[in-house]
């Protein structure tokens, strides 16, 4: 089975996704909700990472992300880890290193310290996302997002996100796939020298 989640950006930073070495990670963003002070686990790191909605494992399964009614991009869930691991063996070096783990939890570290910050909240839901996604098979156009007509049907119009699934979902995929022009992109407004968006 094939299985599309689509959802629209605020910003496109070099943070969410972060893509550096030829590999896409989701890592801060798409998380959770704070309700009450209690964050909740409903955001699309942790739906996928969970299997809750599909399984990786055995379906294809992909993200698109829109920006501004574009396509930024679009990339198959090759992998899954926990925060936890991810923060330990993985993000050093890459612009989404935000968070350490100190006794088995993630806590915010000092990089990059006016976004995602405790003030915020936004360090809450992205721990409550529980999971990062990652890719070694994708397309990030980045500042040189493309619009394509024949599918802006299909996009989300809030911040919700949309799944599509089966036939539905490989037509959408095969036609972003051929905006696929091979180049490294640059994100539209990078907080850093690597790596591509953001969606609080």
């Amino acid at each position: 089975m094939t299985k599309l989640f689509i959802y629209r950006m605020t910003s496109d930073k070099g943070l969410a996704p972060c893509i550096d070495n030829g590999l896409l990670s989701l890592a801060c963003c798409k998380g959770g909700q704070v309700r009450n002070g209690k964050p909740i686990k409903t955001g699309l790191r942790y739906r996928i990472g969970s299997k809750r909605e599909s399984d990786y494992e055995k379906d294809d399964v992909y993200i698109l992300g829109i920006y501004k009614s574009k396509m930024l991009y679009l990339a198959q869930v090759t992998a899954v880890m926990p925060m936890t691991e991810y923060y330990r063996e993985k993000s050093n070096g890459r612009t989404d290193d935000l968070y350490r783990v100190v006794n088995g939890k993630l806590e915010r570290n000092n990089k990059l310290k006016n976004i995602h910050t405790k003030s915020s909240g936004e360090d809450k839901r992205d721990i409550a996302g529980e999971y990062v996604l990652l890719s070694d098979d994708f397309i990030y156009l980045g500042g040189d997002a493309v619009a394509i007509k024949s599918i802006e049907e299909y996009y989300p119009k809030f911040r919700e996100t949309k799944i599509y699934s089966g036939e539905e979902a490989k037509h959408i995929i095969d036609v972003c796939k051929q905006a696929d022009d091979k180049k490294k992109h640059k994100p539209t407004k990078p907080l850093g020298a690597k790596c591509g968006g953001c969606h609080k």
